[in-house]
């Protein structure tokens, strides 16, 4: 299993674009599909939250090698369906993450800074 990740979070779709958000999300999904059976990314999870008065109702979690990641975020497929996520979603935030024992690394890491 791989401990890195990208975060795709999204707020909600702009007034007029919700047939057109979920469409993405349709798009999105079968494009995830696709890269993990091809090794690509070694999977996904997808997230909706239920309505709570925040400004993140939805995010995917990819998980995959840190070099495959990287490189995926250089496609075109990826970033043309940023672009198109964006102009139907508001909020749309991406960031690099670390999962299972690499949450163990990076707090041990914040451990030492703080003992500095």
């Amino acid at each position: 299993m791989s401990n890195a990740a990208i975060f795709l979070g999204w707020n909600r779709p702009f007034q007029g674009k919700e047939g057109a958000a979920m469409d993405l999300m349709s798009r999105l999904n079968k494009w995830l599909e696709k890269l993990k059976n091809s090794g690509e990314i070694t999977g996904y999870t997808r997230v909706w939250l239920e309505p709570h008065g925040g400004d993140l109702n939805g995010f995917v979690l990819i998980e995959g090698e840190v070099a495959k990641l990287q490189a995926l975020k250089q496609t075109d497929e990826w970033n043309d369906g940023i672009i198109r996520l964006g102009l139907a979603v508001d909020g749309v935030g991406i960031n690099h993450a670390v999962v299972r024992s690499a949450v163990d690394t990076e707090e041990a890491r914040v451990r030492k800074v703080l003992k500095e």
